[in-house]
């Protein structure tokens, strides 16, 4: 691990080297200190954001490169205890300001979503517990639709479908017949569907 004195900048290779967590530490931590470990990674937002091929190429760079997050997937219990941090979250908790106007940070969002949505989570999860993540979803997509702002919630579709795509045997068969969307489920690709095949994707699995 790179040891930073704050006498010189660090290269990009520097900060991934610097932010990585001393594996004595993530050894001792409970599930839970990691899922927070992992939430406040310094680095997420800007890798996932400058990524030069989308938000989810940036998050799979980060699951290679850093080790809160390979630290995580090798918890049996990690995906028990993400459904239930994700019971608690509240949109509300997120609001900001800017230039007077309110505007809601959804980043971190994004990357907790994209963490339950990864195979290595939601392997670990029972069906009511997916159950589960897809009735908070569903209920953070309905205070997006009471509160002020903009949202990009395809990353909220994404962990939907992909809970379907496991808990839905006929939704499975649907996708795994279905090329353009197996890609999009995989990729995280759904934006090149209309609203109207999104919502007729979340018909098909009766969760919407």
């Amino acid at each position: 691990m790179v040891e930073y004195t704050g006498d010189e900048p660090l290269l990009w290779v520097d900060c991934l080297d610097f932010n990585q967590v001393p594996e004595a530490v993530l050894k001792a931590m409970s599930t839970e200190g990691v899922i927070e470990t992992c939430l406040s990674y310094p680095l997420a937002r800007i890798r996932m954001g400058i990524s030069n091929q989308s938000f989810y190429a940036g998050f799979l760079n980060i699951c290679e490169d850093y080790n809160g997050v390979r630290e995580l997937f090798k918890r049996e219990d990690a995906g028990s205890k993400l459904s239930e941090f994700y019971k608690g979250i509240s949109l509300a908790n997120m609001q900001l300001v800017y230039n007077g106007e309110p505007y809601y940070d959804i980043s971190g969002l994004m990357f907790l979503e994209y963490l339950i949505a990864h195979e290595q989570i939601l392997s670990k999860m029972t069906a009511e517990e997916r159950k589960s993540v897809i009735e908070t979803s569903l209920k953070l997509e309905k205070e997006k639709e009471e509160l002020p702002g903009t949202f990009f919630s395809n990353h909220s579709v994404l962990l939907v479908l992909r809970i379907a795509y496991i808990n839905n045997t006929d939704f499975t068969e649907y996708v795994d017949n279905h090329e353009a969307l197996k890609n999009a489920l995989d990729n995280d690709l759904l934006g090149i569907f209309s609203a109207e095949e999104i919502q007729e994707f979340l018909n098909y699995t009766a969760i919407s």
